[in-house]
């Protein structure tokens, strides 16, 4: 009796143009922070955001409201460049939405950046005086015009469909298979969400109420470590039927006990048809789903089909029609 093994190579879709999107995309961030960091001693309870066509301010907003708000709008705009970057159906709409998601969080950082830096510069919020730090916002320009020309306009492969043939089994002998699949943008979201709700609650706890900053401290690193739950999980194949676990935590994600598998293609896995990216339930059925890539889609007797994106799709396909035909 003999037991095969095999196992799935791992694979980076990211390139080089891709890396200075990312790098670009978390300098809105990065601009909010450092501006919050470096002027929090000196801001008031209250900054200045609007101003009249006289130059006087008419507009006023709680310094620390306004960052978190802010904050909150281009959080989501950077990881919606990631996703676009990784997982959009079509390459030539990313590239448009990449660039206008990082030319509006640019936009809402530099106005923060340029209301606070008013408002520090006059002796009080009333006095606030925008002057040459208007021109300041034009940066947002540039910085969302780059995104847009470094990300790919090229088109992508049509999805595909493929049934495959069995492992060849001699009588009695035993096979499974095992392979490792995830997302570097997942591990990305997850390490920038803890990373950056630390940092977000230490400078609200610092410079406005501590409960607010516990508070955003607790949200952000439960949402970063379901994000790096999800980011690295292991597929295994064998007689018992299809297991997906989260590699870094065990957490069972998917189970398919072999008298349920009545059929497996391997399939250029489509978020938008399984209901996005991540772990998925929709009307499709259930998926994991790492970006649009070759994986595994799983019919069962009882209940929706399973789809999982997996580096050696088709190795996997083939032990389990082998052991679906024995």
């Amino acid at each position: 009796m003999t037991e095969n093994l095999t196992s799935a190579p791992r694979r980076s879709a990211l390139s080089p143009r891709r890396a200075i999107v990312l790098v670009i995309s978390l300098a809105p961030l990065v601009i909010l922070v450092a501006a919050a960091l470096s002027l929090a001693a000196q801001l008031g309870p209250t900054v200045a955001t609007h101003w009249s066509a006289l130059g006087r301010p008419d507009g006023y907003s709680g310094t620390w409201s306004s960052f978190a708000v802010v904050t909150t709008i281009v959080a989501p705009l950077t990881v919606a460049v990631w996703i676009l970057l990784f997982a959009a159906h079509s390459r030539a709409l990313a590239r448009l939405w990449v660039g206008m998601c990082v030319l509006v969080a640019a936009l809402l950082a530099l106005t923060w950046l340029v209301t606070a830096a008013a408002t520090v510069s006059a002796p009080r919020p009333q006095d606030a005086v925008l002057g040459w730090g208007l021109a300041l916002l034009l940066a947002a320009l540039p910085l969302g015009a780059l995104a847009f020309w470094l990300v790919d306009g090229s088109d992508i492969r049509p999805p595909s469909e493929r049934s495959v043939a069995p492992l060849p089994l001699l009588p009695g002998e035993r096979v499974a298979w095992i392979g490792r699949t995830g997302s570097t943008l997942f591990r990305a979201i997850g390490a920038v969400v803890v990373v950056g709700g630390l940092v977000l609650g230490v400078v609200l706890a610092t410079a406005a109420d501590a409960t607010v900053g516990v508070v955003v401290i607790v949200i952000t690193l439960v949402a970063g470590f379901s994000a790096l739950a999800l980011a690295d999980a292991t597929l295994s194949i064998d007689e018992r039927g299809l297991r997906l676990v989260s590699s870094a935590f065990r957490i069972p994600l998917f189970r398919v006990p072999l008298a349920q598998v009545t059929d497996v293609v391997v399939e250029t896995i489509d978020p938008l048809r399984w209901g996005g990216w991540g772990l998925r339930f929709s009307g499709a059925g259930r998926a994991y789903v790492t970006g649009r890539a070759e994986g595994i889609v799983v019919g069962r007797a009882h209940g929706v089909p399973t789809a999982i994106t997996i580096p050696g799709a088709a190795d996997a396909a083939a032990v389990l029609e082998a052991l679906i035909r024995r």
